[in-house]
């Protein structure tokens, strides 16, 4: 997992109604929680990735395991991955991709889940990755959101690439010369 050693001043930050717990995780010592026991509680996860270069035209993929008990709820189904693009400490934009309907149509099973976004604008020198969950309801006394293997590409574009699936693995590279 990915949450084992949360350390203020570098990595993963949490706020709200949330934590890093050894519970929580799907594997490893610790996972992170969003506490869906307090009515109306809000929670999150943030970190900061610094972009070193090709900023403009990268596609940056990010990916988070996760499960909810059968008892999580929002009651505004709010529960979202976004990836906020800055330059200079100024928001440029922020993509979202609300995955509550996911998460709770599959309670008490872990699944990835992810968003996908081709960065518009070159100016572009940190991207902050957030899990973000509000309105928290209590249904029933098993009512957390979990979270593990958090995980942020970039896939620069100016260079060949060849993306190889299959058997469960999946390989991104650069060469001029493959054998499938």
């Amino acid at each position: 997992g990915d949450f084992e050693n949360p350390t203020p001043g570098f990595g993963w930050y949490n706020w709200g109604d949330s934590g890093f717990d050894s519970w929580a995780g799907r594997d490893g010592s610790q996972g992170f929680a969003l506490y869906g026991w307090i009515t109306n509680g809000y929670g999150g996860l943030i970190q900061e990735v610094p972009v070193v270069s090709h900023a403009l035209g990268d596609v940056y993929t990010f990916r988070l395991d996760g499960m909810a008990e059968s008892g999580f709820s929002s009651s505004t189904a709010g529960v979202e991955l976004r990836m906020e693009f800055w330059d200079g400490g100024t928001p440029l934009y922020a993509v979202t991709n609300n995955i509550y309907a996911a998460l709770t149509s599959s309670a008490g099973s872990w699944n990835t889940y992810s968003l996908v976004w081709t960065n518009q604008n070159a100016s572009v020198d940190v991207v902050k990755v957030l899990l973000v969950g509000e309105w928290f309801e209590m249904v029933e006394p098993y009512c957390a959101a979990m979270w593990d293997n958090a995980s942020l590409d970039a896939m620069d574009l100016s260079v060949p690439w060849l993306a190889l699936s299959g058997n469960e693995s999946f390989y991104v590279g650069s060469s001029n010369l493959w054998r499938v």
